[in-house]
C-alpha cells in the first residue's frame, strides 16, 4: 500500500479559505442579503440574479414562527427555514439532504 504525499500547509490554508468564502456566500444567499452574483468561467463572467417573484415568499418563510421545509420526492430536505432548524436542534447544514 502506497502512502499519499502530505499536502503542503499553504494548499490546506488556501482550500480552507475558499471553503469559508463559499460557506459565507451560501449563507448570504439563504438570508436574502444577496440579490445576484457573478460566476467566472471559460466563456467569461455570467451574472445570476436572485430577484424573482418568489423572493417575498422566501422572506415570509424565513421569518415564520413555524418550521418549514421543501422536500424532494424521496423526502430529502432540500430547504428549511431557521425556525425548523431551531425546533429540531440541528443546523440547517445538518438538515439539508437528510430524509424527513
Amino acid at each position: 500500500m502506497t502512502q499519499a504525499a502530505p499536502v503542503p500547509a499553504d494548499d490546506v490554508d488556501e482550500l480552507r479559505r475558499r471553503l469559508e468564502e463559499a460557506e459565507e456566500t451560501i449563507q448570504a444567499i439563504r438570508s436574502g442579503a444577496v440579490d445576484g452574483f457573478v460566476v467566472q468561467g471559460d466563456g467569461g463572467d455570467r451574472v445570476y440574479t436572485l430577484q424573482t417573484a418568489d423572493r417575498p415568499y422566501r422572506i415570509l418563510v424565513e421569518n415564520m414562527q413555524q418550521g418549514a421545509a421543501t422536500l424532494s420526492a424521496d423526502h430529502l430536505v432540500l430547504f428549511c427555514n431557521a425556525r425548523l432548524a431551531l425546533l429540531t436542534g440541528r443546523s440547517r447544514e445538518r438538515l439539508i439532504g437528510v430524509a424527513f
